[in-house]
Formats: structure tokens, sequence, C-alpha cells
């Protein structure tokens, strides 16, 4: 071989073994990509049925782009019936509204089977909730009903997600319909759960504050009723905290999931992340409860008011000052855990 076709050769040896390492180099430095999948997730609560799709990093695991968010009222909680049953009339009703709502997960690349749904208070409270999970898998979705402790941690690390916070440096604040948890990631005790929340209390409020009954709205409220619901709130946060000792409120407390990321976030007009305190709420409940049902429009208008209430007695009890409000709900820490995402062929 004489020497320039050497050199030739030696070039061209070098260039393909240089085009493989700049091209292994690439595929290494994008690992997240073979990781990518669009997932969907509902979260079934007691007044409302949330849905997001969403394209996930699996290896992280974090939430890449949000495509899709909705969410629908059903109230599960109001229709358990005095033998602690729902109606079968509500639950075809019901399972038609998740069913269409599933719809906009399946328009956008994700099978029904594939679809992580899961359920909270209200189906915890249901006797007969094995029946809506049949009428659910005729549809092909599969509803998993959590404890309320699976339902704080996915609630925490929906939390951290929003506030890109670690996860031991703040408490995660969740109040739904049914029920809410404080939680810590650290500590002797990682958790407060209770069951005054947005329609518990808005019912307490109509029939035992107000004297009417839970078919009629709440609004306007009287300042003296206000006045009387919000100790309420106030007392029993305040017995829960005395009877669950060993948690520690820390210094940062996240609220996420309806009643903060959507009604009182919507309320006092809240940037993303924005705090709220008990001396704006002070400040603000006086003008916002003497709004009527004309004022209030929409299907979550009957416990508006009320919610701001709610937090009010709540933060007052549990001795907290701050709230930092994110958009987040249950469905953002589904989204990331794998166990609710097992492959169906």
């Amino acid at each position: 071989m004489t020497q320039p076709r050497k050199f030739i050769l030696l070039i061209a040896v070098f260039l393909i073994s240089g085009c493989a390492s700049k091209l292994e180099q690439n595929y290494a430095g994008h690992p997240s990509e073979k990781c990518q999948d669009i997932r969907a997730a509902m979260d079934v609560g007691s007044g409302s049925t949330k849905i997001k799709v969403a394209v996930v990093d699996t290896c992280e695991p974090k939430i890449l782009k949000v495509i899709k968010e909705d969410q629908v009222a059903i109230a599960f909680k109001e229709n358990i019936g005095s033998d602690g049953n729902l109606p079968s009339t509500f639950m075809n009703e019901a399972s038609d509204k998740i069913v269409a709502l599933a719809d906009q997960a399946v328009r956008n690349g994700v099978p029904a089977k594939q679809i992580a749904l899961v359920a909270t208070q209200a189906a915890r409270d249901a006797r007969n909730i094995e029946e809506f999970k049949k009428l659910l898998s005729n549809q092909n979705l599969s509803l998993t009903v959590i404890t309320q402790q699976e339902e704080a941690e996915l609630g925490h690390q929906a939390a951290g997600l929003a506030s890109r916070l670690k996860s031991n440096e703040f408490t995660s604040f969740d109040i739904g319909g049914g029920s809410f948890q404080l939680v810590n990631e650290t500590g002797p005790v990682k958790m407060i759960g209770g069951h005054l929340a947005s329609v518990s209390f808005k019912n307490h409020v109509l029939t035992k504050i107000q004297n009417r009954t839970t078919a009629q709205s709440p609004n306007p409220i009287r300042e003296k009723h206000a006045a009387t619901a919000i100790k309420y709130a106030s007392d029993y946060a305040s017995r829960l905290a005395s009877s669950t000792k060993g948690f520690e409120v820390k210094k940062k407390v996240v609220g996420i999931g309806g009643v903060f990321g959507n009604s009182i976030r919507n309320q006092l007009r809240l940037a993303e992340a924005d705090p709220v305190n008990t001396a704006v709420l002070e400040k603000e409940i006086p003008k916002l409860i003497r709004r009527t049902s004309k004022d209030l429009v929409g299907p979550f208008a009957d416990t508006e008011s009320t919610n701001l209430l709610l937090v009010l007695g709540l933060m007052k009890g549990l001795g907290i000052k701050e709230v930092h409000v994110f958009k987040a709900n249950l469905t953002d820490g589904v989204l990331i855990n794998s166990q609710f995402f097992r492959r169906v062929n």
C-alpha cells in the first residue's frame, strides 16, 4: 500500500470512530428521551374529579409537560345515603362523566386501560364502591381506592414538584372535598389527617349554624355565622393537633389541592406560589362572604365562601401563619409513580 493511501485510510478510520463517539455522546447526553412517556391520571375526589395528561420523565421522575388538564363536579360525598351507599342512578351518571373526562386522555394517545384512576375519601366511605368500580371496569377504566396515608404521600410529592423544594424542607397542606392532610417527610409523626374539608364543612355551616338543609346554598353568609364557623374549624384543628403529638409544622407550608390551588387562589387572585396568611384572610372574608348565589356561579359556587372560613379556621387551630399556594393536586403525585402505570397488554 502506498504512503498516500495509508494516510487516507487512517483519516477515514479517525473520522468514522469520531462520528461514532459523537453519536454515543449525544445519546448519553439525552438519557431522558428513552424514559419519556405520555401518562394520564385522574383524581376521583369527594366533590370533583380531575384529570391530567402529561409527558413524564419516568427515570427522574418528573413532569416535563402538561398536555391537558380538566375537572368536572361530581358530588360523591353529598350522594352517599344514610345507609352508606351511593344510589344506582348517581353511579350511572358519575360513570358517564368520568368516561367523558377519560376520553380527553384517549384523544391524546393514552389508552383507557392505561389511565390511572385513584379515589379518595368519599370512595373510602361508600359501602357499595365495588359496584361503581365494576361500572368503570366495563368501560376499560380501573379505579383504585387509596388510603388516607397513600393520599397524603402522593399529595406531598405533588407539593414538592410544584414548589421545587426538597421533600424534607416543607410541610404540605392538602384540603379536598372530604378530607385534609398535613404531611412531613421526616419526623416521629409524618401526618395529621382530618375529615373536616370543603363539602363536610359547608354542610356543617348549613345545618348546624344556619339551620338550613344541605340542598340549600350557604350564600350569603352573615358575619356572626362566619365567626362561629371559623371557631368551629379552629377548635377542630386544635383538638386534632393536640391528640397528634410529635407532628411539627415546618416554617414553609405548601398548600395544594382543590381548596388551595383553585378556590382560595382564584378568590384572592393569587399568582403561582403566592402566600396566603391569616391577616389577609381576616381582611378579605367580610367582603367576600356577602356574595349571593347570583354573584357566585359555577359548579363549586356553594363552597367558595365557606372554603375561606375553613382555611382560616384550620390555619388558626394548627398555628399556621402562612401557606404558599400552588395549583397542584393529587394527579401530579400519581403521574410520577410507576406502580399506577403497569402496562396492560
